[in-house]
């Protein structure tokens, strides 16, 4: 079964705390479709559009230059190492890569009723 969870992730950078909006995540089995929005120091770095296929026990995207944002250009690969169903949504561990430096993130998502999915 498909299913569709939004949210915010939250991880930390420069001891700041930031967080991804994510607008969509759909987990489909044989891949995640994702769509999210990175800020950190009270700007937008990325909008990142990607899907992100089964490698070695996790999900992990090919690199994907974002759409918008101070980062444009610059390649990103997300990696989505837990995707955990909760009692109220989806939690989520994972990473992403650019311009040679990792950033983890986790949190916990809510599910998208059809409605909100657009």
């Amino acid at each position: 079964m498909i299913k569709s969870y939004s949210g915010i992730l939250d991880f930390a950078d420069d001891g700041t705390h930031d967080f991804i909006k994510v607008t969509r995540l759909i987990v489909r089995g044989v891949d995640v479709s994702f769509h999210g929005i990175a800020t950190w120091n009270m700007e937008t770095r990325w909008d990142l559009d990607t899907i992100a296929r089964p490698d070695g026990g996790m999900y992990v995207s090919s690199p994907t230059c974002p759409k918008q944002g101070s980062e444009a250009g610059n390649p990103v690969v997300l990696c989505l190492s837990k995707l955990e169903p909760t009692q109220d949504g989806l939690f989520v561990e994972g990473s992403w890569t650019m311009s040679g430096n990792s950033y983890a993130f986790s949190g916990e998502l809510d599910p998208l009723s059809l409605n909100d999915q657009r």
